[in-house]
């Protein structure tokens, strides 16, 4: 199996992550997203460090379907507070344990969502400018040639979407795939939020990195 087929593979069919008990759904574009308009500090939010209450909606969001947790964003942050998993495990006193370990498999989890292919423009380029954003392209990419509805687009792996829109772009001639530069992006991208978070870029109050090989694994 080369490179490629088996970057593929773990994008098709992602690992099971559980946190608290509970199984996350792969990482989505509608996750991405959503996280961004909550202003999560994953995504460039809040500058004031990856809290316990920003954690906490992260795992709610990465639980469940875009659609579901879109319809939270109507309600508020108190309402949203009654839905987190700290209520239900507060019987059983999670609220007062070290939640960074936990923390530190969510983020991982997602930094395997976050993996796309690397393709490069063929030809000579030029062309119209293109303003629109790329989450944006991805979309069109998709419901267009891949005959997908928003729905789906939403909710499957967001490294999945990164690898049908490089296939439908390089089988229009527009871009091709490389697997060398790919195995080395796959490789920094794994590491790109983690590293954030070891480096104080992406602080949790109290916590002491133990090294850069030390984050948790969450995946089985």
């Amino acid at each position: 199996m080369s490179e490629l087929e088996q970057l593929f593979l773990k994008a098709i069919v992602p690992n099971k992550t559980f946190v608290y008990g509970y199984e996350l759904l792969p990482f989505s574009l509608g996750h991405s997203l959503l996280l961004q308009r909550c202003d999560s500090p994953l995504f460039g939010g809040s500058k004031e460090g990856f809290q316990y209450t920003d954690f906490l909606e992260a795992l709610f969001v990465c639980r469940h379907s875009f659609e579901y947790s879109l319809a939270t964003m109507n309600t508020s942050r108190a309402r949203r507070e009654q839905l987190w998993p700290q209520r239900r495990h507060s019987w059983f006193g999670l609220r007062t344990l070290d939640w960074k370990p936990s923390a530190q498999i969510l983020l991982q989890h997602i930094s395997e969502g976050l993996k796309a292919p690397v393709f490069y423009a063929r030809g000579e380029g030029g062309g119209a400018e293109i303003n629109t954003p790329g989450h944006c392209m991805l979309v069109v990419n998709l419901m267009e040639h891949a005959k997908q509805s928003l729905s789906q687009i939403m909710n499957q792996h967001l490294a999945l979407s990164w690898w049908l829109y490089a296939g439908i772009a390089e089988k229009r001639g527009q871009v091709g795939v490389t697997s060398k530069e790919n195995q080395e992006a796959a490789a920094a991208q794994t590491e790109d939020i983690l590293e954030r978070f070891r480096s104080g870029k992406l602080k949790m109050p109290g916590y002491k990195p133990e090294g850069k090989n030390g984050a948790a694994n969450g995946a089985n």
